[in-house]
């Protein structure tokens, strides 16, 4: 099979690594549900070492948010099963979030 011409392919990033530990890895999934008149989205978010989900939202439509919130519930979680306060969890998410936009408009 060959790719469109000008198709960017994208390294896998994960060869080679053993992972060991909860929260080392995660995966997101996005796929469809077939629904009797049409169907749905299902994001969900899981933890490579444990194979637990972590989060998950369903939608009919695929708009932005619906991809980001399950990670965030996700990232909050952790944050706060590791001994943080929720407020903790919620000021290192800002952080977080800040760094990751700063990062994409630095790439632009």
């Amino acid at each position: 099979m060959s790719l469109p011409k000008g198709h960017k392919i994208y390294p896998y990033l994960l060869r080679g690594l053993r992972v060991t530990r909860p929260n080392q890895v995660w995966a997101a999934d996005i796929t469809y549900l077939p629904m009797r008149k049409g169907f749905v989205y299902l994001v969900a978010i899981m933890d490579w070492h444990t194979r637990k989900v972590l989060a998950w939202r369903i939608s009919n439509t695929l708009e932005a948010g619906f991809c980001v919130d399950p990670r965030t519930q996700a990232y909050v979680a952790r944050r706060i099963a590791s001994g943080n306060s929720k407020l903790e969890a919620i000021r290192s998410l800002k952080h977080y979030i800040a760094r990751e936009v700063f990062g994409i408009i630095m790439r632009s």
